[in-house]
């Protein structure tokens, strides 16, 4: 059995293992996109809009950050859209991705048809299984990066 959080990134949909979020937190702040060379580490963000591939740039109006499990040496916060439901499936539900996407095999285990709203949903490997060194990764990581900008009200931003 498997489980896994529906995540919404601005157009896109994605099935995100659930061993991979730690936590999940409502943003309070304003994000905007980091265009510094230096910042505190626990003001930075990743836009998962971003991530999934959109080109969106500008600061979004509100959202949830998902913190990953097992961080390694920082720890990272990715700003979504939306969070749903927590799905549990069994492995064989997931289909094989189609040849016409072969190339995204490398960052997505298959899909998961939902009967409710006739889409099929992309179901992301698990970060273990994921090749964040490759040069593709870290541009993209880079062009995701967010800063928290204090609130007008806040003396201090927390998310």
């Amino acid at each position: 059995m498997s489980e896994f959080i529906e995540i919404r990134c601005g157009p896109h949909r994605f099935l995100v293992p659930s061993t991979d979020v730690d936590s999940i937190e409502v943003f309070k702040g304003r994000p905007e996109p980091f265009e510094g060379r230096r910042a505190r580490r626990e003001s930075l963000l990743l836009d998962g809009r971003v991530l999934a591939g959109s080109k969106v740039g500008g600061a979004p109006d509100h959202g949830v950050t998902l913190r990953v499990a097992d961080p390694g040496r920082l720890e990272t916060r990715i700003f979504v859209d939306k969070v749903g439901s927590l799905l549990r499936c069994d492995p064989d539900v997931i289909k094989p991705l189609p040849h016409a996407v072969a190339h995204l095999r490398d960052r997505f285990l298959g899909v998961w048809h939902d009967q409710a709203a006739q889409q099929y949903l992309f179901c992301v490997r698990p970060r273990k299984e994921l090749a964040l060194q490759r040069f593709f990764w870290r541009r993209r990581i880079r062009r995701a990066l967010l800063t928290v900008r204090r609130g007008v009200d806040d003396r201090r931003t927390s998310t």
